[in-house]
């Protein structure tokens, strides 16, 4: 091929400048570049509640979004909680203190834990350090906080229903916000489909190597997240442009509708997918759903509820392993309920519950029991179901098809049951090698100290060999 001259690399040059510097104004941003990857806050309404009734409201509060989970920064709730923040520079640790109840916390930064009264809470997405603000989990942040709290997509709307107690005033909501008696104020909706951001990035590389023709390409990453109805929508791509060539290639990267609402999630498009007994974790580009929306898949730990009855006035101390795990007084109707009680797995848990009475007698029953997280609460029933192309994370290619459906109920307090099934396709390499792996389980307490478990499965190519057995 014939050497290019200096004077058209250099009007090459000139174009990609160019093109750079006026790309921005296309798409009315800033001039700046973006990192796909960099953490972003978005500005929401934060209702702070008591009893259902607003006690504060901040429309102008920032959440920070972080692979399809929403983080809360705990330190700026600290500002109209009864929550004291504590921050260990040496140790990277947080020390959260409630002073409307006993609880405490601690999160680990370095670790990327929690523990909640010396437990480890895992039930969470982890904590991140952002511009100075200490960013948490949801459902740590309900524990701790014993409170009800909802993410309303619609209305761009983070709920936190709280004891009165929690409240540092009682007052905060000034008179003009308040509606008239017996006029309620309406909801302020937005439009039907907006576009809440977008980002990009962008950039030329200019490229001549001793014995290799020079090079001069631009590309650009951009990104847009928006709704519509109830429905998040996200799309994302890039671009490559040669400009020697004069060859552009785009490609998508990211589209995808997601529904999650009462407990239920769909995803249209791009997701991540987790079957593991069968295909273990692949992306996915299809339908899937899911009820309940968060289905921890976890060995590490068991949960359980604690419940029983006292006189109005007691107060019940709850114990897991020696170590003291939660206080409540009993309701009106004289009953207590412990939700969500940690248990680490493999070994046998002592629960002990103490009533503390008004006259300082005390109370205690204590309960030996083996934990497993293959047996679920009583009642508990999680839905998967799947249909689409996959594909492992570390792949370009989509390497065929699959159907995938998972199911796990628990039909008493000691008697649960599981099945999995994938049927795949591939169709890039071995279109032949369709697979079929299947695993159905039940698992069942004998005594509060034995659980015994089952297993039937199978697995294999469809047109060669499936096998099958016991475990």
């Amino acid at each position: 091929m014939r050497k290019r001259s200096k004077s058209r690399s250099v009007l090459n040059l000139l174009r990609a400048i160019v093109f750079c510097c006026l790309l921005p104004f296309f798409f009315g941003a800033a001039a700046f570049a973006w990192d796909p990857s960099a953490l972003e806050t978005s500005v929401v309404l934060l209702l702070i509640k008591a009893e259902e009734t607003t006690i504060f409201q901040d429309p102008y509060f920032e959440l920070l979004e972080q692979e399809e989970t929403l983080l809360v920064p705990v330190n700026r709730l600290a500002t109209y909680l009864n929550l004291e923040v504590s921050y260990f520079r040496k140790e990277e640790k947080v020390v959260l203190t409630s002073k409307a109840s006993d609880k405490w916390a601690e999160i680990y930064l370095g670790e990327k834990i929690y523990r909640i009264n010396g437990q480890s809470f895992l039930n969470s997405p982890p904590p991140v350090f952002f511009h100075g603000d200490i960013y948490v989990g949801v459902p740590f942040l309900a524990a701790l906080l014993e409170a009800e709290i909802d993410w309303d997509f619609s209305y761009q709307a983070l709920t936190i229903n709280a004891d009165s107690a929690m409240l540092k005033s009682p007052t905060l909501v000034q008179p003009d916000q308040v509606a008239a008696p017996g006029k309620e104020q309406s909801p302020q909706e937005g439009p039907a489909f907006a576009l809440s951001s977008i980002r990009y990035q962008l950039g030329v590389e200019h490229r001549e190597e001793a014995g290799q023709h020079e090079s001069l390409a631009g590309f650009l990453k951009i990104r847009t997240d928006g709704y519509a109805g109830e429905w998040a929508l996200s799309a994302a791509g890039n671009g490559a442009y040669d400009f020697y060539n004069r060859t552009f290639t785009p490609e998508l990267t990211l589209l995808r509708g997601k529904y999650q609402k009462d407990g239920e999630l769909i995803i249209i498009g791009n997701a991540t997918l987790d079957l593991e007994n069968t295909i273990a974790e692949q992306d996915l580009w299809g339908i899937l759903y899911m009820i309940p929306d968060e289905q921890i898949r976890s060995e590490l730990v068991a949960y359980t509820d604690v419940s029983g009855t006292a006189t109005a006035g007691d107060q019940v101390l709850l114990y897991v392993n020696g170590r003291l795990w939660a206080t409540q007084p009993p309701t009106a109707e004289g009953e207590y309920f412990f939700r969500d009680v940690p248990l680490r797995i493999n070994r046998v848990n002592e629960i002990r519950v103490v009533i503390e009475k008004e006259n300082g007698e005390t109370i205690a029953t204590t309960r030996n029991i083996a934990a497993s997280p293959r047996i679920m609460k009583q009642d508990g029933n999680e839905l998967l179901v799947t249909v689409g192309f996959y594909k492992p994370t570390e792949i370009t290619d989509w390497e065929g098809v699959l159907v995938g459906y998972r199911q796990r109920k628990a039909f008493t307090a000691n008697f649960t049951f599981e099945q999995e099934t994938t049927v795949s396709a591939p169709f890039i390499s071995f279109p032949e090698s369709s697979y079929i792996g299947l695993d159905t389980g039940v698992a069942f307490r004998i005594s509060d100290n034995l659980i015994c478990t089952l297993d039937w499965m199978v697995g294999g190519k469809i047109e060669t060999e499936v096998r099958a057995g016991l475990e």
